[in-house]
């Protein structure tokens, strides 16, 4: 019995289109077929080299877990496992300081999470700061997550490795198990892998195939690590996720007797995600859970059901008046609403498009749920992966239109009672009609220019 692990990274259709580097990162090492480390970083979108930071994170966890040689006596608990992974944050937060200052540039550029684990034959212990997710399967029973993902208030909102409070928010646990089967991912396999509305439950569609038509195969590693690869830079997949997506898996087993019936050619590989076949989960675990999480959760799927309407919206009006097979995906980018517009030619009438998307996204729910300053619609041509053209709106701030209107409408009431005091009532009359006429021929000028 021993230890096989493939980790693969593949760059994100969001990031193709934006000319930016992958930046998710993966790590590992196998000691004697007996233990394995890894470790796996998310780079943040909203950070300038955060590419830099997340490769970084995994090769200095790693590196301080191999110094540690923590594999050798398992933590007596939670807190045991915490004293080693606090180690591990803390030098992984001075590697990240140190990179920011012989650079230049501050330390939140390299704003990334962090994922961590060593696995024995008898015990693992992990460490999660950030969203993605690791999921296990003890023998003889159904797929685990070891932690809630990390979520904020809003869509892609996280703790960063690099925050003053990681320490505190860090998950960790010890687990006295035989696990057969680890995988270790970033959160852009999320959406296909757990089922939201079942308390983050493992979709048994996604990670079945992939550890017995792929982990426990008979195939070389190289074999199986072009597998993974060429799963995650899919037409299937990206039509389900456009972030940059990771995975670490290891498995378990005598692979010398591994049956040959679980030998499946690459063509032949099958898998589902959670977003299309949820009926079929049938695993038992139900991750632990409070209000505060359940209330996030809530106002998540919300605004997950709000972008799903919007995105129908858009797509009946484009399949009714515009050819090309129009595809439109909505995706939350921190305070930017985006619409990606795939079609199979460019699209010309850019302005007609993005008024479209405009009116579509002023016109929902969506902007009271999150605070959304822009909004960008993007042209991408499917078959050449290029990015046709780009538009930026403002989003109206609704509070300043209601004080703007306050003010003018106690403005207007002053001098029109200053005007009937000094000018005969007639004349004041015309006069403030006119004023009237000017002011709201500007306010709607401005509106139909800014939209």
């Amino acid at each position: 019995m021993q230890w096989q692990v493939v980790g693969c990274s593949a760059i994100g259709t969001k990031h193709i289109v934006g000319e930016t580097l992958c930046q998710d990162a993966v790590c590992y090492e196998m000691i004697s077929g007996q233990v394995i480390i890894g470790a796996v970083s998310d780079g943040m979108g909203s950070a300038k080299r955060s590419d830099v930071g997340s490769q970084l994170a995994v090769k200095t966890a790693l590196s301080q877990i191999k110094n540690m040689r923590c594999w050798e006596h398992k933590p007596k608990n939670d807190e045991g496992a915490r004293e080693i992974f606090r180690s591990v944050l803390g030098k992984v937060q001075a590697a990240l300081k140190k990179e920011a200052e012989n650079g230049g540039y501050s330390v939140e550029d390299l704003n990334c999470t962090l994922l961590a684990f060593v696995a024995t034959p008898e015990w693992l212990a992990a460490m999660q700061v950030g969203d993605g997710l690791i999921v296990v399967r003890p023998k003889g029973q159904d797929y685990q997550l070891l932690f809630m993902p990390d979520k904020g208030e809003y869509p892609n909102e996280t703790t960063p490795v690099t925050s003053s409070h990681a320490l505190e928010e860090m998950e960790v646990c010890v687990n006295s198990v035989s696990y057969e089967f680890i995988c270790a991912a970033t959160d852009g396999i999320e959406n296909i892998s757990l089922v939201k509305p079942e308390n983050w439950r493992p979709f048994e569609g996604f990670f079945k195939p992939l550890e017995e038509q792929i982990m426990l195969s008979t195939k070389s590693i190289a074999h199986k690590t072009k597998e993974i690869e060429d799963f995650l830079k899919s037409e299937q997949i990206n039509q389900k996720t456009d972030d940059d997506k990771t995975l670490l898996l290891c498995a378990y087993s005598d692979f010398t007797n591994v049956q040959n019936q679980n030998t499946v050619s690459q063509n032949n590989f099958q898998y589902q995600t959670a977003n299309t076949r949820q009926s079929t989960i049938t695993g038992t675990v139900q991750p632990s859970t409070n209000d505060t999480v359940s209330q996030k959760q809530k106002r998540r799927e919300d605004i997950d059901s709000e972008i799903a309407a919007i995105t129908e919206r858009i797509y009946r009006i484009f399949e009714n008046g515009v050819p090309y097979g129009i595809t439109p995906e909505i995706k939350i980018d921190r305070s930017y609403l985006v619409c990606t517009i795939i079609s199979e030619r460019s699209l010309n009438d850019k302005d007609m498009l993005s008024h479209v998307v405009h009116k579509a996204v002023i016109d929902s729910k969506i902007l009271s749920l999150i605070q959304i300053k822009k909004i960008k619609v993007c042209n991408l041509i499917k078959n050449s992966q290029t990015l046709g053209w780009v538009e930026e709106f403002n989003v109206p701030n609704r509070f300043l239109e209601i004080a703007t209107v306050i003010i003018i409408a106690a403005g207007l009431t002053f001098l029109f009672g200053l005007m009937k005091t000094l000018l005969p009532e007639i004349l004041g009359i015309i006069i403030f009609f006119i004023f009237s006429l000017i002011v709201i021929s500007c306010i709607w000028f401005f509106r139909v220019r800014t939209n």
